[in-house]
């Protein structure tokens, strides 16, 4: 469930002032405009002015415009600027950026920022949005479809598939036979209703191209290849150039996102369709994978059969040997380990170890070639991996603290004995959603329900989240607070009573049927434990955190020009 934008605004707001919480000013400041360009140091760091214009703005924008850049709210942002630079030169002194581990995480986060650049120089600046391209997702952002879909794992089984509709077989009988999941089988692969960002991209580029009943080929998604069969449109009626214009800005930036992302997979698969691929290496490379499965999927550290697969120095079997580009056995081990296990762990078939291969063929070719393009920025990019891993070392620290806090038996009963009122279990519910796509199909579903009608049969008309149809839409018991903004008109509700609709986000209204409901209650010392311990710990690792920082803040000279801070125009 999403929650409204504002707590999320307030939550952040929360974090970034927890920065500054401390009984005596952490930073010295300085009167003075300090070095030209500078508004900060800690350490060898520097803030520059730039640096942090680019930090302030992006508070302003996260915030959706809605603070003023007084004189607290700068320093605000500066604090935490030398707050991550403080905790960063810690790790440092203690020698965490040199562990083994972050070695490992240091060359992932090079392969990952090297590969965004790729993107940027080779792909994404001959990406352009026209008027045409604004019209058309201005449209697309006013119309929901529901479709069908048959998943395959290979193109060649997605193509056997698309041939045996051409020959006149449903649609319906295809999807009895590829889906293992019962819902999909039954129901002819039907995915609901969905909009602009519900689906992989490529899927809902194809499927907003499609009339009613149209199918579509095979098409290359993240995960395999579908065939699309469109059945309703539900679109704004009498859209106005008035409403265009009024959106044309807003929609810019997401049409730009869109039209990158299509045309890296556009790029992505071009390469690798030009590629002849040793099938028997790739065979071989698989018989590999399966009989160590359970050591080659984790991220680290290395184990002894993997780290013999990437050093073989034997003569190696090439996967692909064609013009300047050559990927061979042992650097497919070697990128494999740099692979992120999430991307690893489902592997179960051949089919998809292949786009497992095709995924780290299109990474060394890509690098193979970037720095030879003319406008690749070395420093630059080199900044981006520092501060990526920077992020590294925070968490890090937060480990560190973590294992430093210790807390006793009896400090935990007496906080209990002394608050118990603020370890009561709270009230939860226990619901079931029918969430919608637009607000005239949440008002149609509402009155169906007052009316009588059956819950799960208006659920299965109406919602967009079809897998949400096997559990009747039941969400299980939730405590009141989670429902956010949603909590006060939900806290009286009875079983067999509804509540809504409720908009949660731009396109997602929501009605809930109360299955249950659990009073609040007093616990014992026991089922309260781990809640007291979580809040003690919280605390102490919060002052350990401030009693450690403001030391090193100390230690490493950290200091505000605040007269330049303060005089730094911002533009907005």
């Amino acid at each position: 469930m999403r929650f409204p934008y504002f707590v999320l605004f307030c939550l952040f707001l929360m974090s970034l002032q927890a920065c500054r919480v401390s009984e005596k000013p952490e930073v010295e400041t300085k009167n003075e405009q300090g070095p030209d360009g500078i508004v900060a140091r800690v350490g060898d760091f520097t803030i520059s002015d730039d640096h942090y214009r680019n930090a302030l703005l992006r508070f302003y924008y996260r915030t959706g415009q809605a603070v003023n850049l007084n004189p607290e709210v700068r320093r605000t942002v500066v604090d935490s600027r030398i707050d991550r630079y403080t905790t960063v030169t810690y790790a440092m002194k203690n020698g965490w950026h040199v562990e083994p581990e972050a070695r490992y995480r240091w060359d992932r986060i090079e392969r990952k920022v090297n590969m965004e650049e790729f993107e940027r120089l080779f792909i994404h600046e001959n990406v352009s949005v026209s008027e045409q391209d604004l019209r058309i997702l201005f449209d697309r952002l006013n119309t929901t479809l529901r479709a069908s879909h048959l998943f395959f794992q290979s193109r060649a089984m997605a193509d056997s598939a698309y041939a045996r509709l051409n020959q006149g077989e449903s649609f319906s009988d295809l999807a009895r036979e590829v889906f293992r999941n019962p819902a999909l089988a039954e129901n002819g692969g039907d995915i609901g209703y969905f909009t602009v960002d519900d689906m992989d991209i490529a899927f809902e580029d194809q499927a907003y191209q499609l009339e009613i009943g149209q199918i579509s080929e095979p098409v290359k998604t993240s995960r395999g290849y579908s065939i699309i069969k469109v059945t309703d449109r539900i679109s704004t009626p009498m859209l106005t150039e008035t409403q265009f214009a009024n959106t044309r800005n807003r929609i810019f930036p997401l049409a730009l996102d869109q039209k990158k992302e299509l045309a890296t997979r556009n790029h992505m698969n071009a390469i690798l369709g030009s590629f002849e691929w040793d099938r028997n290496v790739i065979a071989s490379l698989w018989n590999q994978f399966i009989d160590n499965r359970d050591q080659l999927v984790t991220d680290f550290p290395a184990n002894e059969i993997l780290l013999s697969l990437m050093h073989n120095d034997r003569d190696q079997r090439r996967i692909i040997d064609q013009d300047d580009y050559v990927l061979s056995e042992n650097v497919f081990w070697r990128e494999l380990y740099y692979t992120p296990s999430i991307n690893k762990k489902g592997i179960t078939s051949e089919d998809q170890f292949f786009q497992l291969v095709e995924g780290i063929a299109y990474r060394t070719y890509a690098l193979g070639l970037l720095k030879h393009h003319r406008d690749y920025d070395e420093n630059r990019v080199q900044k981006i991996i520092d501060e990526t891993f920077y992020d590294y070392l925070l968490g890090r620290f937060d480990e560190y603290l973590d294992q430093k806090v210790t807390l006793t038996e009896q400090l935990l009963e007496s906080e209990f004995y002394q608050n118990k009122d603020l370890y009561m279990d709270p009230l939860e519910l226990n619901l079931s959603e029918i969430i919608v796509t637009t607000e005239q199909e949440a008002e149609k579903a509402w009155k169906k329900l007052n009316s009588g009608a059956d819950f799960h049969e208006v659920l299965k008309q109406y919602t967009v989240d079809r897998q949400s149809i096997e559990y009747n839409g039941e969400l299980g018991f939730i405590p009141i607070h989670q429902f956010g903004t949603m909590a006060p008109a939900l806290t009286g509700i009875q079983p067999g009573q509804y509540a809504g609709p409720f908009q949660i986000s731009s396109h997602r209204f929501i009605i809930f049927l109360c299955n249950g409901r659990r009073e609040a209650r007093m616990v014992s010392f026991e089922e309260a434990a781990p809640r007291v311990k979580e809040y003690l710990h919280s605390n102490a690792k919060k002052r350990l955190r401030s009693e450690i920082l403001e030391k090193a803040k100390k230690d490493f000279n950290a200091h505000v020009y605040v007269d330049r801070l303060l005089s730094l125009p911002i533009e907005l």
